[in-house]
């Protein structure tokens, strides 16, 4: 993936890959983006402590991406505003030994009905995946304070500009109101199914082929 160059544009926003040193950063930002993900209330169903859990649990996934995949900051005016977390074609999803060890490290962060829902998500939607090597967008967020600037279009256009030509990228979401935002920008819907054998979230998985251009906003 070609990182670009870290300019500013017009309104002060940068992009860049997100140093190790930034992950705990990153991770509290996305778990406040994804607080009241449908995903994210089933993971942690009645538990007291879910903004924390849900902050480890996205900074866990941001250390992965920068040993795994590719993690990017969006920084505006030089502060951190927006994460996007990508795997490279040919793996689907995190190592699952690191996926245990990050689990390991983190004892209070997952109960015995949570992981189990996690993992069974996770099987439900990697069934829906498209056969074809693919890009796979894992998470994109924005500070909460900081939607609906067009933050979240500039960091997804930026990402889809930093990858080669003929990339496909894959991508589930469990918010409806999320179609039409990755809709307009080259995503189509390939499946609608509740995740976790029927008892998860309606889950939404889009692809963007081979080449399509996204439409400016």
């Amino acid at each position: 993936m070609d990182p670009g160059s870290a300019r500013d544009d017009a309104k002060g926003r940068r992009l860049a890959p997100l140093a190790p040193a930034s992950v705990d950063e990153a991770g509290a930002l996305l778990g406040a983006a994804f607080l009241d993900d449908p995903v994210v209330r089933y993971y942690f169903e009645n538990r007291g402590d879910r903004t924390r859990a849900v902050q480890a649990m996205m900074t866990a996934a941001t250390e992965l991406a920068v040993r795994f995949g590719n993690a990017y900051r969006l920084d505006c005016h030089e502060r951190l505003q927006g994460v996007a977390l990508l795997l490279p074609p040919g793996r689907h999803d995190f190592p699952l030994p690191a996926v245990l060890g990050a689990v390991l490290r983190r004892p209070r962060l997952w109960r015995a009905r949570g992981l189990g829902r996690y993992f069974g998500v996770a099987a439900s939607v990697d069934a829906h995946r498209p056969e074809l090597p693919c890009w796979t967008l894992v998470s994109l967020g924005i500070l909460p304070l900081d939607q609906g600037r067009g933050h979240g279009s500039w960091l997804l256009e930026q990402l889809l500009a930093r990858l080669p030509f003929d990339a496909a990228v894959f991508l589930e979401t469990f918010n409806e109101r999320n179609l039409r935002f990755y809709g307009a920008r080259g995503f189509g819907v390939t499946s609608r199914f509740a995740a976790d054998g029927g008892k998860g979230p309606q889950t939404w998985t889009m692809l963007r082929a081979r080449g399509a251009a996204a439409s400016g906003v």
